[in-house]
């Protein structure tokens, strides 16, 4: 158990069953001086309320991802504070659903169903834009390809210039 579950155990047995301090810490497993000791760690609400909308956004990106996303935006924060955020807040990755079989009629299987050809096109334009110029990939070292063809090309004109 945590300390704060351990705290609100006690505090429960203080409240409810009028034990002391001392009776109702040792029943919880926890220090007096740890029951009574309040955190001096920052709220974070601003990093927690971009975090949360970032992970809405891109629902199959973990703290790691995340944490690339968000250096990106500026945000200086290590990633064990990332990581201890991301799961009070409760955020995990959301697991594709199991292969889905047509029973009686079909139904389409995609996230969109498209109107017409221009509206499938303008789609599939967003998500390549999206994939090649914002999306950190990690084999890339948290790259876009956009940026890692660019790293590539001026690496080979700086060989070349180094080979004159």
């Amino acid at each position: 158990m945590r300390p704060g579950s351990r705290r609100n155990a006690a505090t429960w047995a203080m409240k409810e069953k009028r034990y002391s301090q001392k009776r109702a810490c040792a029943l919880a497993g926890i220090d007096p001086r740890v029951y009574r000791r309040t955190s001096k760690r920052p709220a974070d609400t601003d990093l927690r309320d971009r975090l949360t909308e970032l992970s809405s956004e891109r629902r199959r990106f973990g703290y790691r991802r995340l944490h690339i996303l968000l250096k990106r935006e500026g945000w200086r924060v290590n990633w064990k504070k990332l990581y201890r955020i991301y799961r009070e807040e409760g955020l995990t990755v959301r697991k594709r659903s199991g292969r889905k079989r047509a029973v009686g009629t079909r139904t389409p299987m995609n996230e969109h169903i498209f109107n017409s050809l221009r509206h499938a096109h303008s789609l599939i334009t967003a998500w390549r834009n999206d994939f090649d110029n914002h999306r950190p990939h990690t084999s890339l070292a948290g790259l876009t390809p956009a940026e890692y063809a660019n790293r590539s090309k001026e690496d080979q004109n700086l060989n070349r210039a180094n080979l004159n």
